[in-house]
Parts: structure tokens; C-alpha cells; sequence
């Protein structure tokens, strides 16, 4: 692992180091090779920080060539997050575009144009200018055309509706918001819908219109959802449901709680994640679709209850299609916070606090070293945190006295069914990682009495949605 790390930060090589890392932290020498890995995660940055501004670079440089004030003002966007503001080419192409912005309200003016001068106030909102010229053709702009943008937005709200291109739905939104229309109107609630559909995002997720369209990727928002006294019953029921009393060879001498108290749902939107899972959801259908025999719909899940009961009328939030459910994972409250804020990563869920990160939270010899999420929230903590039976609940702060558990979205695709005491192992991980399978079915329930688990080998096909904070109850 010491020369992994030491060669990683050598080459410089973002797959070496990346391999380098996480290969110290699975075999548990975090704790020997700290200075090492510390090293290895800095040029690990400091490589990923240069790729972005290579990659911010280029686009800058093909934006200036095309001409395009449309490219020009997505590319700028896009790189204000990764270079700084005194970068020479980010200053070139800002004048650019400002110069580009100034010419099309002066044309749009002088032909009485009134696409050209929609198109031009929208890219001078958008684009934050700054600049005095611009504002002040901007306000002669809006004043000489009276109703007329409102009627233009109108009729971009009906290709909305339609499009799918989701930048487009955007940015008819941001620009219906930017002018004052009501967020409450029917065509603005329409659009959303789309937009959301377009983009398969679940449709209670908040949109940030103040942010550019190119920076939506980059949104981490973590709400607190049960404020609403339904949505706390909602969840208070799903664990009654789903609690199972069992013991499993690891918790043969440890108490099982009764129930478990519902404290707080934390409703984690976390766009880049999401968008990595959106496109393993996509990749999955499609290999369904040019693979035989059809994919079976799988039923009998005890968390497909009716999800509409608290997010409202048609919008179911799952895609049976590929087998999509939600499933509960047990972890420490570190690693819940560590899970939801960046990407669901094995060396991230096996963090304890005061420890190093540990390779069984995700992994289980039965199934090959494969990660994944249960049905019974009864059993999570064990079957997932062998070695963590004391010492999860969280210990200080106003969280003090609770747990963490995971209710995930997970891509199950096509199912591969063991109901083996003591499965193949190498057979079942070779049938998902290079078959036609996508998840693997351990059947413990049916063949020790304990509890089903559902096995995956791509954390991509996992999205942790909601922290579930709870307390347990012993009587």
C-alpha cells in the first residue's frame, strides 16, 4: 500500500492515486500509512482542481471561436466556478461577451427585433455582467417593448412544455422568475413537471433558478422534512413495517430493539450524485431492452408502499421498469453525513468515528465483497456494521442519544436469486459484474430465517435519499 501511495503521488496519475487510496483505507493500514494517504488525497485534489481548469480552458477556447454569445455565456458560467478571477483568457472572454450582449440590444433596437431582444436580455440576466452599458440598454430595452417579453415568454412556456432539452425548460423557468411571473401559475408548474421529467429527477426536489443552469450539477441541499406531522407518520409507519425482531449469528448476545422511534428525515438532493445515477438507471434499461429474456418486474418489497400519500398525486418517485425500490443501509452518523455529502463510496460508509474506514460496512464474504442495501430495517446495523454492535448512536451535539439509517434508492435491474445457505460466490459476482445480471437476491430469509438482502457491485446504483434519524425502544 506505502509504495501504491508513494508511486500515485510520483506520477501524478489520477487513476493511480485514486486506486492508491482507496486500496489503504479497504485493508485497514489507514492508521500506519496516515502521512501517505494524506499526501496521496492532497496531489489527488490538486490533479482533480487541474483537470477542471484544463478542461474549463478548452471550452473557453472553443466558445471564443465559434462567435456564439449563447456558447460564450454557458462556457463563462461554467468556468467562474474553476478559475480565478484574474485569468486572462476568463477576462478575454467576458469582455467578449459583453461586447456580443451590447451588439445585440443595439441591433435588436435599430430592426425592432423583438427575438433578438428577448434572446439578448435573457443572456444579460443570465450572464451577471455588471456592466453599466448593458443595464442601461437593458432598462431602454424592457421600456420599449411594454407587454411585449411577457407575451415572447408565453410562447416559450409552450415549447417548454414539450421540449427535451432540460436547459431549455431552465431557463424558461429562471426567466419567468426574473421577470415576476407567479411561480404559482399553472404554465409554471407545467414546465416544472417537464423540466423534472426531462431531467428524471424526483419532482419533490427543489430547483435553484437563481444558479446557472451549467452550475445546477453542483447543488447539495439537506432539508428537514418532518416539520409536517403526515410526512413524520409516513416514515414512522414504513419502519413499523419494516422492523423485524431476528437475531443473526453477530448479535447472538445483543438486546434487538422492540421498535424504533422516529426522531428527524433529512431529505439529501445531491445533483452530482444523482446525475451518475440517472445515467446507471439509463444504462440498465437499455441493456434490458436489447437483452433477452425480458427483465421480470420484481414485487413484494415492504418499502413499495404508496410514496403519493406523502408526495402528492402522480408522483410516484420509483421506475419499476428496472426495478428500482427503495432499501434501508445501517450506518454511523459520521458516515451518513460523509455518504450524503459527496458520492455513496465505500471508504466513506465504512467510516466510524475515531476509526479508521472499514471494508465490511459494504462488503460481505458471502457475496464476493459486494455492497448493498436491505429490505428490514430490523437487521441493518448488523448484517452491514458486524463490528459496530455498541457505540453508533451519535454521542454529542443536538443529535445526541441517535442513530442514522439510510433509506436509499437502488437500481436492482435484473435480479439474480440465491436462496443458498452457502452461495457461489464466484459465480454470483461473475453472473452481475460481466453477465446479464444486475443485482444479486440472498434469500436469508428463506433459508436461516433471518432476512432478505439485496446485493449490488456499482455504487453508482445506489442513491442515498433520505437520513432517517431514530431512537430505539426496548419495552
Amino acid at each position: 500500500s506505502r509504495l501504491k501511495l508513494l508511486r500515485g503521488v510520483e506520477t501524478g496519475n489520477e487513476l493511480e492515486l485514486k486506486q492508491a487510496v482507496i486500496n489503504a483505507k479497504q485493508y485497514n493500514v489507514y492508521a500506519v500509512l496516515s502521512e501517505e494517504v494524506a499526501a496521496a488525497e492532497a496531489a489527488l485534489k490538486t490533479v482533480s482542481e487541474q483537470k477542471a481548469v484544463s478542461g474549463a480552458i478548452r471550452n473557453l477556447e472553443e466558445a471564443l471561436g465559434s462567435g456564439d454569445p449563447r456558447c460564450l455565456c454557458h462556457a463563462v458560467l461554467k468556468c467562474r466556478g474553476c478559475l480565478p478571477q484574474g485569468n486572462r483568457l476568463l477576462a478575454k472572454a467576458t469582455s467578449v461577451l459583453r461586447d456580443l450582449i451590447s451588439k445585440m440590444l443595439e441591433d435588436g433596437l435599430s430592426q425592432s427585433n423583438v427575438t433578438m431582444l428577448d434572446e439578448a436580455l435573457r443572456l444579460a440576466r443570465r450572464s451577471s455582467l455588471g456592466d453599466p452599458r448593458i443595464e442601461a440598454l437593458c432598462r431602454t430595452v424592457t421600456s420599449a417593448m411594454g407587454h411585449t417579453p411577457t407575451y415572447v415568454l408565453l410562447r416559450r412556456f409552450e415549447t417548454a412544455a414539450m421540449a427535451d432539452d432540460p436547459r431549455i425548460i431552465f431557463e424558461t423557468l429562471s426567466d419567468a422568475v426574473a421577470v415576476g411571473l407567479d411561480r404559482g401559475s399553472p404554465l409554471f408548474d407545467r414546465a416544472l413537471e417537464r423540466y423534472h421529467t426531462v431531467r428524471e429527477s424526483p419532482q419533490h426536489w427543489k430547483v435553484e433558478l437563481g444558479r446557472p443552469y451549467e452550475l445546477q450539477d453542483a447543488i447539495l441541499n439537506k432539508v428537514v422534512v418532518t416539520t409536517e406531522p403526515k410526512v413524520k407518520q409516513f416514515f414512522q409507519t414504513l419502519l413499523d413495517d419494516t422492523h423485524k425482531v431476528a437475531y443473526t449469528r453477530d448479535r447472538r448476545n445483543e438486546r434487538v430493539p422492540a421498535r424504533l422511534r422516529l426522531q428527524d428525515v433529512v431529505l439529501v438532493q445531491n445533483e452530482r450524485s444523482f446525475a451518475k445515477y440517472r445515467r446507471k438507471r439509463s444504462d440498465i434499461r437499455e441493456k434490458a431492452r436489447c437483452s433477452e429474456p425480458r427483465m421480470k418486474q420484481f414485487t413484494g418489497i415492504k418499502t413499495a408502499r404508496c410514496w403519493n400519500g406523502m408526495l402528492g398525486p402522480d408522483k410516484e418517485p420509483l421506475q419499476a421498469d428496472v426495478n428500482e425500490f427503495y432499501l434501508f443501509h445501517g450506518t454511523t452518523p459520521m458516515a451518513a453525513e460523509a455518504i450524503t455529502s459527496s458520492d455513496f463510496k465505500m471508504d466513506a460508509a465504512g467510516s466510524n468515528a475515531g476509526e479508521a474506514p472499514r471494508r465490511c460496512i459494504l462488503n460481505c464474504s458471502t457475496w464476493g465483497g459486494s455492497r448493498f442495501a436491505l429490505r428490514s430495517s430490523g437487521s441493518l446495523r448488523v448484517l452491514l456494521l458486524p463490528y459496530l454492535m455498541y457505540g453508533l448512536q451519535e454521542t454529542e451535539g443536538p443529535r445526541a442519544g441517535q442513530r442514522a439509517l439510510l433509506l436509499c434508492r437502488v437500481l436492482a435491474g435484473r435480479i439474480l436469486y440465491s436462496d443458498d445457505v452457502y452461495p457461489r460466490t464466484g459465480e454470483l459476482v461473475s453472473s452481475v459484474v460481466s453477465g446479464a445480471f444486475d443485482s444479486v437476491l440472498g434469500d436469508r430469509e428463506k433459508c436461516r430465517n433471518t432476512f432478505r438482502e439485496f446485493i449490488v457491485y456499482d455504487e453508482d446504483q445506489v442513491y442515498p435519499e433520505f437520513v432517517i434519524w431514530y431512537t430505539q425502544e426496548f419495552s
